[in-house]
């Protein structure tokens, strides 16, 4: 059970555990995400809270609608590690789940003449029609290596036929692609494309696309069209909601004196918080705590994590570099 938010903060949930290589489909996995399965914000993020619990289904609806076309693509920027990527992947399942439950069932219009045992092949077109049900992500990287290898085999049609039929696409890192003219404008291409079909078209950059050298202004105009929002490093209210968080994922009790070591000193970035953690829990086992002593988790506190970081010059362990 995640911590509870405060009133300072807010939460965007990653409902689906979705895994990628950024190689082209998600492959969803029948269970909810462990870990730090949401992103935490405060007045850093406020302009995210659209995104939030109190709101995501209904926003997520309107983006499903016909009439939201006009804020395609949506643009998520920021430095690496403040949660662009999982943002994405969580938000483009949403929206994908929800236009799919808008849409009617096949199976409740299907005639005698289309129904599996008068027409066999009804049921692998309908198979073949769930596959395009799931989106796409790719690094921009990948996608320009795709196109360019589409080019060489003379598939192009091909390409474009799986990029825009797909519910939902996320490109990641496009900022990967500066100075790459034929990719960049491929990219135009899908983004008038998918928003003439309402089809969810995701992208990701380290840094607002006005201010992105390399990308043709035309590209930067239609990502700067959409819904374009910027994502930051969590705040303080932020980030004590993540230490507990990820305090009780990893079976670990932090006291007050902790936290507040730890709010002055982890100025970073959630990826380095996790890294963090995991030699945390490595200092517990080497410190010897037995957690079969007592019910309880292992209790850290300021001491404990003092200890951690300075048991040796040559061997300190830095929170920041």
């Amino acid at each position: 059970m995640p911590i509870p938010v405060s009133d300072t903060t807010f939460s965007i949930p990653f409902r689906y555990l979705w895994s990628t290589n950024f190689s082209g489909d998600l492959a969803e996995l029948n269970e909810r995400p462990s870990g730090l399965a949401r992103f935490v914000g405060d007045h850093k993020n406020q302009i995210l809270r659209i995104f939030s619990d109190e709101h995501s289904f209904r926003l997520c609806q309107q983006l499903s609608d016909d009439s939201s076309r006009h804020l395609w693509p949506l643009v998520l920027f920021g430095a690496s590690g403040t949660g662009k990527t999982s943002l994405a992947l969580a938000l483009i399942s949403e929206i994908c789940d929800q236009k799919l439950s808008l849409e009617p069932n096949p199976s409740s219009n299907v005639s005698a003449a289309d129904s599996p045992a008068q027409n066999p092949s009804s049921t692998k077109s309908r198979s073949q029609s769930r596959l395009n049900d799931k989106p796409v992500v790719l690094s921009a990287i990948d996608f320009d290596r795709r196109f360019r290898a589409a080019i060489a085999s003379d598939s192009v049609a091909d390409f474009r036929r799986r990029m825009l039929r797909c519910s939902g696409l996320v490109i990641d890192d496009v900022q990967q692609i500066v100075d790459k003219s034929a990719t960049q404008n491929e990219l135009l291409y899908l983004i008038d494309q998918r928003a003439l079909r309402n089809r969810p078209l995701i992208f990701t950059l380290d840094r607002d696309p006005v201010r992105c050298d390399g990308l043709s202004p035309q590209l930067i105009s239609r990502m700067s069209g959409g819904l374009c929002l910027p994502v930051h490093a969590p705040g303080r209210d932020a980030l004590k909601t993540i230490l507990l968080d990820l305090a009780q994922c990893h079976h670990l009790t932090l006291t007050d004196n902790a936290i507040a070591l730890l709010l002055d000193r982890l100025q970073v970035t959630v990826p380095k918080i996790l890294h963090f953690f995991s030699q945390l829990k490595m200092a517990v086992r080497t410190e010897s705590v037995d957690e079969a002593e007592s019910q309880s988790l292992p209790v850290i506190d300021a001491t404990f994590i003092t200890r951690m970081f300075y048991r040796s010059e040559s061997d300190r362990l830095k929170l920041a570099k």
